[in-house]
């Protein structure tokens, strides 16, 4: 398209697919089975202890004999980027996209980008690149016409009608001030690419400290189908932001009910470390208080699956309430379930076969949540591992292909300096990795 600019020279995202291999393969982001080749398990491992501890270490046993963390999942990169990623999607015909929100350190070049491969001219060979998506336009910032311009694209989802969604917090990073007319849903069609509509939301419902996150749709809902919105901030009372597309009408749901707000006794520990808030290194630290995060819709519709990153549940409510307007919050709350224990969780999303699946920080896992096994056992084997990878840091987004293939940012997050006494501890480039599964997306 005319109007796109190739970020290919600028390194923004890393777009040569033979350098990217080259720079995976030299940053050890090797392509993993369950069970590999003693060579590539230690070169995954990677050293024990200080360098002199792990010659020592070698010198005494023989690499193939020491034992490793073992993954779990045949996890692939995909492509790789300077600027931190988060958001994911991917089309009927599998085309991706990516989406590089505003963390108020960054420089953002370009909000929302599709992920291109293709051959280079002149060699033949093949490379990745990132687009900016739909335009150039629509990705320069301009806060003066903030509803027409990208200011911070948190999440993308391609719905079941093959339409893209971009959903903009409406501010220029975490803890910034709310630029009104910025917070908004954005719909692109996949067939034109370009803007088909724009769904503002009023300074009534985005109010001082909002921090919408996540969406998640069901077509099937309704005249012409509904949203469904987290916001992760406490401070706004967090809760679930439902959206009528027929209207453009957005209410918020289960404001300050305990199951969207962080969890008073929630610990966690994220690469060896407490996972805490402590912006200096003067600062005493304080608990996470990651409020409602991930969403997701199951698979025939009827339940709306959310949860706080700050609580270790995972909880389910009836959509039929959630989107009747007339109905009170006291009822949309007399039909949540507590569906068990989920880990720290960021990221959901639901498969065609009644399963939701749940990146975790904690593990560097994706977990997937079955409920036709649950039981009463005090083990639940209603969550189960499909990828655990040490290279996983942080994933924080999720997307379903038709053919199974199931794509995962790893955003780093917990490495960022609010979460550790003020100083960036993240490492370019952030990875966009996929894993085949034996799932198919939802059709609602």
């Amino acid at each position: 398209m005319s109007n796109e600019r190739n970020y290919d020279t600028e390194r923004l995202p890393d777009t040569n697919s033979s350098n990217l291999a080259e720079n995976l393969d030299r940053r050890n982001f090797l392509k993993t089975a369950v069970v590999g080749s003693a060579a590539v398990a230690m070169t995954l491992a990677g050293t024990v202890g200080s360098a002199g501890a792990a010659e020592n270490l070698h010198a005494r046993v023989p690499a193939k004999d020491l034992p490793v963390d073992e993954n779990i999942g045949d996890l692939e990169a995909v492509a790789s980027f300077n600027q931190q990623v988060v958001g994911v999607a991917v089309s009927a015909s599998g085309r991706v996209f990516v989406s590089f929100p505003r963390n108020g350190i960054d420089t953002v070049k370009i909000s929302v980008a599709e992920v291109i491969n293709g051959s280079r001219p002149g060699n033949g060979e093949g490379f990745v690149k990132a687009v900016a998506y739909p335009n150039e336009e629509i990705n320069t910032l301009d806060t003066t016409a903030p509803s027409t311009h990208f200011l911070s694209a948190q999440s993308v989802y391609v719905d079941s009608s093959d339409t893209l969604w971009v959903l903009d917090v409406g501010n220029l990073g975490s803890g910034t001030a709310l630029i009104s007319g910025g917070a908004k849903l954005v719909a692109i069609d996949l067939t034109t690419n370009a803007v088909k509509r724009t769904i503002v939301f009023p300074d009534s419902l985005i109010t001082k400290g909002t921090s919408i996150n996540d969406v998640r749709f069901d077509l099937a809902r309704g005249a012409a189908g509904f949203a469904y919105i987290t916001d992760s901030s406490a401070a706004a009372g967090s809760g679930i932001i439902v959206v009528d597309l027929a209207t453009g009408n957005a209410v918020r749901r289960l404001a300050n009910d305990p199951t969207v707000l962080p969890d008073p006794a929630f610990r966690a520990t994220v690469e060896g470390k407490p996972f805490v808030i402590q912006a200096t290194a003067n600062a005493a630290p304080s608990l996470v208080s990651v409020a409602n995060d991930g969403i997701a819709v199951s698979a025939d519709g009827k339940l709306v699956y959310y949860c706080p990153i700050a609580s270790r549940n995972l909880y389910s409510v009836d959509a039929a309430v959630l989107t009747d307007f007339t109905q009170s919050d006291a009822a949309v709350a007399a039909t949540i379930k507590n569906l068990g224990d989920k880990g720290e969780v960021g990221g959901l999303e639901a498969d065609a076969q009644g399963r939701v699946y749940l990146t975790n920080g904690e593990f560097n896992a994706i977990r997937r949540f079955d409920p036709s096994q649950g039981t009463a056992d005090t083990f639940n084997p209603t969550f189960e591992t499909v990828v655990h990878n040490r290279h996983l840091v942080w994933p924080d987004s999720l997307a379903l292909g038709k053919d199974g293939t199931l794509y995962i940012t790893s955003s780093q997050v917990s490495r960022l300096p609010v979460f550790n006494a003020g100083q960036d501890l993240r490492q370019p480039p952030y990875l966009l990795y996929k894993v085949q599964t034996d799932a198919t997306p939802g059709t609602r």
